[in-house]
């Protein structure tokens, strides 16, 4: 595996390809969301966004066996389409708060959403950094698992306890 590994050295180009293919995957699910939303209710498009990073995340964990680089890109752009999912959570907070509450909870989330952003990286280089504690395998998949698991713990309270999601129409 950790030959497999190490042959994920990405060129500039394709380092940036890689991040540019998040937001493709961003763009291209951001209408079915709204039909979705429109169409469901918030509840399933929400479902839907989290299902898309429990995939995401699990293909990005096993990309090096389950086709290399092109496997990565994949990963990526479902990943950028599970983000399609935080217009729907917008909306929902928009229509579920109250007015004079609606700014500050915003605001909570984007900081969330951005905070996500520096986090995550640091996340993953916290357990680069564990050296030979842990194998090549785990340094690498272990930050895209705990984000699985994540995802499958919001999958869980979406489908059980989102109020959305159990009513009928």
């Amino acid at each position: 595996f950790g030959r497999r590994l190490r042959k994920f050295r990405l060129c500039s180009f394709c380092s940036g390809l890689l991040v540019g293919i998040h937001a493709v995957g961003k763009a291209a699910m951001a209408q079915p969301m709204v039909t979705l939303t429109e169409k469901y209710k918030h509840g399933h498009a929400l479902f839907v966004g989290m299902l898309l990073l429990f995939v995401g995340s699990l293909l990005w964990a096993f990309c090096p066996v389950l086709g290399g680089i092109a496997m990565l890109y994949i990963a990526q752009f479902v990943l950028g389409a599970s983000c399609a999912a935080m217009g729907t959570a917008r909306a929902f907070i928009v229509e579920q708060t109250r007015p004079n509450r609606r700014t500050y909870v915003l605001g909570r989330i984007l900081a969330l959403d951005y905070g996500g952003h520096f986090v995550v990286p640091i996340f993953g280089v916290l357990f680069i950094g564990l050296g030979d504690t842990m194998s090549t395998f785990m340094k690498f998949a272990l930050p895209a698992l705990v984000l699985s698991i994540l995802g499958a713990v919001a999958l869980y309270l979406l489908y059980f306890h989102f109020q959305d999601i159990r009513e009928e129409d």
